[in-house]
């Protein structure tokens, strides 16, 4: 199985941030039977991934919403933000790379296996298990207008984002005790 088959729900870059320094491992939890909790030191590689998550039928490359379009829109740009962050705050990003962050905290909403699941079956029940079809039947109008609403959509996340106080030493943005 290639390596690019396990789909990461949360960036190994976000992840490397909460290992200790003794393994260089995190505690990932999962649940066992009724309900109970099992914990274990795993390694970022290791953990926050499923098994073909962002796979597609539509492409000849199945893995083509991972590496052409998750990896270097949304991750890359966001790792870049994260750790001009951690270094130096948040008045040091540019305005181009606070929309890099943005983008980067709202696909970490909507990239989740619950999250993806339903909009795979959202999507078979609509296009017959071809999502290519949503493209196809749609006319260049409705993808202009779509295309507006989605970006007015990410401007006004944006704006409530990067104008809130919680970049603070102790909001979640700055592990392992550091502080801005």
């Amino acid at each position: 199985m290639p390596a690019n088959d396990n789909h990461h729900f949360v960036p190994r870059f976000l992840l490397e941030s909460w290992t200790s320094s003794v393994d260089h491992k995190l505690s990932a939890y999962r649940r066992i039977h009724q309900g109970a909790l099992e914990s274990k030191r795993r390694s970022p590689k290791a953990v926050a991934k499923v098994l073909g998550l962002y796979a597609s039928r539509s492409f000849a490359n199945k893995n083509y919403v991972e590496t052409d379009y998750v990896t270097p829109v949304i991750d890359n740009p966001g790792a870049l933000a994260y750790q001009i962050l951690i270094a130096s705050g948040i008045s040091a990003l540019t305005n181009v790379q606070r929309a890099d962050w943005v983008r980067f905290v709202v696909a970490l909403y909507f990239r989740g296996p619950d999250t993806m699941r339903k909009v795979q079956e959202k999507l078979d029940a609509e296009t017959g298990g071809d999502p290519m079809t949503l493209i196809r039947n749609r006319d260049p109008e409705n993808r202009k207008r779509d295309a507006k609403a989605v970006c007015t959509q990410q401007w006004k996340v944006g704006k409530v984002v990067c104008t809130r106080k919680w970049w603070g030493p102790n909001c979640l943005l700055y592990p392992k005790g550091q502080a801005g």
